[in-house]
C-alpha cells in the first residue's frame, strides 16, 4: 500500500477522455463547478454515472402487464428484491435500486449494493435448488 492515497472519487465531474497508455489508463476528467480540467494517469479507471430513480416497468416491455403493483401502481417487491408477477414457470425479476417504497430509504444506499447483491444471490440460488430438486421429482414420477 506505500502509505499513499490509492482510491480518488472525483465527484460532480465529468469525464471527458480516457484510453489506455501501455499498462495504465489516461483520464481527462473536467469538475463541472469550476470547469477545472485534470489529466490523471491511473491503474484502473471506474466510471459510475450516478443513480437516478426510474419506474421499472418502463424497461420491462411485454412483461410489464404481469407486474403486480400496491395501491401506488409501485412493483410489489418481496424481501428478497424479487418482483411480484403473475408469470408461470421459474423466470424471475430481481430489483437492484428502485426499492425505497418496499424495503425503505436504505436500500437506495450505493454503500448496500454488495449486500443487496449478496441476497439476491441467495434468492436465485435457492430458486434454482427448489426448481432443480423439483423437477427431478417430476421426471421420477413420470419415469415410472
Amino acid at each position: 500500500m506505500g502509505g499513499h492515497q490509492r482510491l480518488h472519487v472525483h465527484g460532480l465531474s465529468h469525464l471527458l477522455e480516457a484510453r489506455t497508455t501501455g499498462n495504465s489508463v489516461r483520464a481527462t476528467v473536467e469538475f463541472l463547478p469550476t470547469g477545472e480540467r485534470r489529466v490523471l494517469d491511473t491503474d484502473i479507471l471506474v466510471y459510475a454515472t450516478g443513480y437516478r430513480p426510474m419506474d421499472v416497468r418502463e424497461v420491462l416491455g411485454g412483461v410489464t402487464p404481469y407486474v403486480r403493483t400496491d395501491e401506488h401502481g409501485r412493483p410489489r417487491v418481496r424481501r428478497d428484491y424479487r418482483v411480484e408477477t403473475g408469470l408461470r414457470g421459474t423466470a424471475a425479476i430481481y430489483l437492484q435500486g428502485p426499492t425505497e417504497h418496499s424495503h425503505g430509504l436504505a436500500s437506495g444506499l450505493l454503500s448496500n449494493t454488495a449486500v443487496r447483491a449478496g441476497e439476491i444471490l441467495r434468492a436465485i440460488t435457492e430458486s434454482c435448488r427448489t426448481t432443480t430438486g423439483s423437477e427431478r421429482r417430476s421426471h421420477a414420477r413420470h419415469a415410472s
